[in-house]
């Protein structure tokens, strides 16, 4: 919380918790994005500049805004990722669903060299019946430019866009098995996981997935990661593991294509694959129906940790 009964410092924050048999300890990542970009106070159609780092590599985009969209109340919206093309100008984005009320992104588009103006950010309808969309074209058909389509409402008077860059490893599956190095960014810090892939996985369309977060210690090869979450047809990650024995515990997995039940999944060991090192990572791709190609971009975090024992109610800790 911003505040709490012990703490009402501009600089601090407050932790409430409540000790169970199994919660006694948590962790908190607070992590900066150096390099990001807004395009504040949009009111009106308009067309803006596409940041540089979105060419050639994975780019996140947030939307604020201060309405109500389905289930999605006022504030930041979860992260849709783009990467576009600088000698084709087409794109790729994600995650490509309709979740509790909202359509998230397309999975691809060509900007500026088609006559079609394609959701980069779609976002649903506000309650008001406002719209805010980031599109790839329409105030504009540059292939260096996007364009935000805005209707207000008696909620819905603003819309803010935050566009970050992202420093990632990419690795391509085309192979049944794939034993990888598990990055370094990986070892002792939190990194970042998105999958991209060609296929339909439940509610989840082709193109990026929602993130996935990894951190493994050293001294034990120990990891945690997450969300250990279920959700439209695809379980994302396993919660936790130990690298380096024989349980193939899932890193980031990816539900089924249908009829013939396709999959990719990243492990962390696999015996079948003869991979049980605590510096590798196994990747296990069933190429069923739509399923032909995946993607792995493994991205590195400034990140600052707060471990703590959860044995009082407030607990104050700096604002980072």
């Amino acid at each position: 919380m911003d505040d709490g009964p012990n703490e009402n410092d501009p600089n601090l924050w407050s932790i409430e918790a409540k000790a169970s048999a199994t919660l006694t300890q948590a962790s908190l990542q607070v992590c900066s994005i150096p390099g990001i970009e807004t395009r504040p106070n949009i009111t009106e159609p308009t067309a803006i500049d596409m940041p540089e780092f979105c060419l050639d590599s994975m780019c996140m985009v947030l939307r604020f805004t201060f309405a109500t969209f389905g289930d999605f109340g006022p504030g930041l919206s979860l992260p849709v990722y783009y990467q576009q093309d600088s000698i084709t100008e087409s794109w790729i984005g994600g995650p490509f669903i309709s979740l509790m009320g909202i359509v998230l992104s397309a999975p691809y588009g060509n900007n500026g060299t088609d006559s079609s103006m394609t959701p980069i950010f779609e976002g649903g309808v506000a309650d008001g019946g406002g719209v805010a969309q980031l599109l790839d074209d329409g105030a504009e058909w540059s292939d260096s430019q996007w364009s935000v389509y805005f209707e207000g409402d008696d909620q819905l008077n603003m819309v803010y866009y935050f566009f970050a860059p992202m420093t990632c490893e990419r690795v391509d599956i085309s192979t049944t098995y794939t034993n990888m190095p598990r990055p370094t960014d990986c070892r002792d810090a939190m990194c970042t996981i998105v999958r991209w892939t060609d296929a339909y996985f439940g509610a989840w369309g082709p193109g990026f997935s929602l993130p996935v977060h990894y951190i493994q210690r050293s001294s034990t090869n120990n990891w945690a990661g997450g969300p250990a979450l279920c959700i439209g047809g695809t379980c994302f990650s396993s919660g936790a593991g130990l690298n380096g024995d024989s349980s193939a515990e899932t890193i980031i997995g990816s539900g089924y294509t249908f009829p013939n039940e396709g999959y990719v999944i990243l492990r962390d060991d696999s015996v079948t694959a003869g991979e049980t090192m605590p510096n590798y990572w196994n990747i296990v791709m069933n190429a069923q129906d739509d399923l032909s190609a995946a993607s792995y971009y493994i991205c590195s975090n400034t990140c600052e940790e707060t471990v703590f024992l959860i044995n009082q109610h407030y607990l104050p800790i700096i604002d980072k």
